[in-house]
């Protein structure tokens, strides 16, 4: 049982190998890391929103001001088309895989409400 599950769970994957938003995140993602220090700013400033957004999910209520923050902190990075587009195929992917979790969510019956 366990191992045909995880065949599926690997045909998924295969599946959304396949995908636009996969193929022009790796697209990016390949450009990009070619210029390794705007590479570095990137990927901070990345793990800067991510750390917002959970901070947000916990109670924290000054996101919006904070994201404005970072946004002018990384200003000139973020007028690089490159960095634009990649950061666009990043939200798109995630976008993506959000949504197979929670339709794996929901198809498993889940409770996820000892999150809220």
């Amino acid at each position: 049982m366990k191992e045909n599950v995880e065949e599926k769970a690997r045909d998924m994957i295969r599946a959304l190998k396949s995908t636009e938003e996969y193929v022009q995140y790796l697209n990016y993602k390949s450009l990009l890391s070619n210029k390794p220090e705007l590479w570095d700013k990137v990927n901070a400033f990345r793990r800067k929103v991510f750390e917002i957004q959970v901070d947000q999910n916990y109670g924290q209520f000054e996101a919006y001001e904070k994201l404005l923050r970072l946004k002018g902190d990384y200003e000139q990075e973020l007028r690089d088309p490159l960095v634009n587009a990649f950061l666009d195929a990043d939200y798109r992917l995630c976008r993506s895989l959000r949504e197979i979790f929670q339709i794996m969510q929901i198809e498993l019956d889940y409770d996820t409400k000892f999150l809220e």
